[in-house]
């Protein structure tokens, strides 16, 4: 029984997070520029806030993507290495984001350091 409800959680939960994947996914590649928060600090537009959100969750994503794998044992069924693919898709698209922008970062204070 919690073996059952355990497994439909992260069945939801991984459901969840692959929709939200693919609607920030499709907000930074359309580059919706709506600045959501206009009086903030430093306010931002929608699509950079998308791809910082896609960076933030790389790690969770990943979690769950794990956890999906084992309770569902994706590994045991017949095309596993193309179930492989399709269920961590959105981990991958989650770390593209996060490598990218560790990246512009590591780049940009480099650039900064060498200005000073």
């Amino acid at each position: 029984m919690v073996h059952k409800i355990s497994r439909g959680v992260v069945g939801l939960v991984y459901v969840i997070g692959t929709l939200i994947t693919f609607i920030l996914l499709i907000i930074v590649l359309l580059k919706i520029n709506i600045v959501p928060f206009p009086d903030a600090m430093l306010p931002m537009q929608l699509y950079e806030l998308a791809f910082n959100w896609l960076a933030i969750g790389a790690i969770p994503m990943l979690i769950d993507t794990i956890l999906f794998y084992k309770y569902y044992k994706i590994s045991k069924c017949p095309h596993k290495k193309k179930k492989l693919v399709f269920v961590y898709t959105p981990t991958i698209i989650c770390f593209v984001f996060l490598f990218y922008w560790i990246y512009i970062l590591t780049i940009g204070s480099i650039i900064y350091q060498l200005q000073a």
